[in-house]
């Protein structure tokens, strides 16, 4: 029983996982696939989680998160993989908008805080491996302020 990551995501992954099938949805996630960086999470070969990250004009990135049911028995491995990813891919700055207690729950989990609520959701950002390794005090506000507007 394994984690796997794969990269990028196939546009088979996509549909399955993105939660989305109206037109002007499925053209934003197709554009998000198309120009961004995308990851399949894959348990024993099965996709179960999908996230894309979108660059945005400012050199950060935006990020999308779709999970099955079958993820949440596996989230300790999935938290693993994606602070690696993130560590690894050395982005600058990520946001990423949570709607659910549980979304927010995982960004916590994977190295983003809390920037600002929205009407839509509460915001999260990312600063990438410098700003985590000095801390959470020590640059998260003004890179949340940078990055979140």
């Amino acid at each position: 029983m394994t984690l796997t990551v794969r990269s990028p995501s196939t546009i088979v992954d996509l549909a399955n996982l993105s939660n989305t099938m109206d037109p002007v949805s499925w053209a934003v996630v197709r554009e998000m696939w198309r120009v961004g960086d995308s990851f399949t999470l894959l348990w024993d070969g099965k996709a179960i989680a999908i996230a894309n990250l979108y660059p945005m004009d400012d050199g950060g990135y935006e990020a999308t998160f779709n999970f099955t049911p079958e993820a949440t028995k596996h989230m300790l491995a999935i938290v693993r993989a994606t602070r690696l990813t993130l560590i690894e891919r050395a982005y600058p700055a990520i946001v990423t908008l949570c709607v659910t207690d549980a979304g927010a729950r995982l960004a916590r989990a994977v190295g983003f805080f809390h920037a600002k609520a929205s009407p839509n959701g509460e915001v999260y950002a990312y600063g990438g491996p410098i700003v985590r390794r000095r801390g959470p005090q020590a640059g998260s506000a003004k890179t949340a302020a940078a990055v979140a507007g």
